[in-house]
């Protein structure tokens, strides 16, 4: 497995990589106690992730047997690596979930600036996370590069909304210059397509 983010020693990571972007983000763990710095255990953990492992056990066992790999590629200075209690705090508490989704969909983008100039808005109910008794479960509303099948950056549709309030905030996180944005009935909105026409991108709205 090769991998694409270089680390500088005297310079910190590479502009516009991964780790780049998530040294953008506030840690929000409590400082004493700290052994190991959010960004590049962030970075260990995408790369556990995208090969599969999901629980925190597993992404340490993962990361645990690559760890002469690891050290040496992202120039990490862990004499040993986190326990899984680490991930799991980074998990629950490390970041903001909606700082993390900005700065990995801006790291994203410019991975998709190369690929088609078509976007798709895409919503979808998370399954297993409908709670006893009730009936609506976390629903999140994506835009997907479609080419390279990336998600650009998705939101979160609370109880009281639905994806027709909650689609204009997410356009206004990427950039659309240039773009065709398409999307099913729902997205038929004239405030979605002024929107989306005035920040430089077309449409294509599937009428039933």
């Amino acid at each position: 497995m090769e991998c694409t983010t270089k680390v500088d020693p005297g310079q910190g990571y590479e502009e516009g990589s991964l780790g780049a972007a998530y040294l953008g983000l506030k840690d929000q763990r409590a400082k004493r106690g700290i052994r190991y710095a959010l960004a590049p255990l962030l970075i260990v953990m995408t790369l556990a992730k995208l090969c599969g492992e999901d629980e925190p056990k597993a992404i340490a066992e993962w990361v645990s047997l690559r760890s002469d790999m690891l050290k040496a590629l992202l120039k990490l200075p862990w004499k040993r690596m986190p326990h899984s209690s680490t991930y799991r705090r980074v998990m629950q508490q490390g970041v903001d979930v909606t700082q993390l989704e900005q700065e990995a969909g801006k790291y994203l983008s410019t991975m998709s600036q190369a690929a088609s100039e078509q976007l798709s808005l895409d919503g979808k109910t998370l399954r297993g996370t409908i709670p006893p008794g009730e009936t609506q479960g976390v629903h999140l509303l994506a835009v997907q590069e479609i080419k390279k099948n990336l998600v650009l950056a998705q939101t979160e549709v609370g109880v009281k909304e639905n994806e027709i309030s909650a689609a204009p905030r997410l356009i206004g996180q990427v950039d659309v210059e240039g773009k065709v944005i398409s999307g099913d009935a729902m997205q038929t909105q004239r405030a979605l397509s002024e929107q989306i026409v005035e920040d430089g991108g077309e449409y294509l709205w599937i009428v039933k």
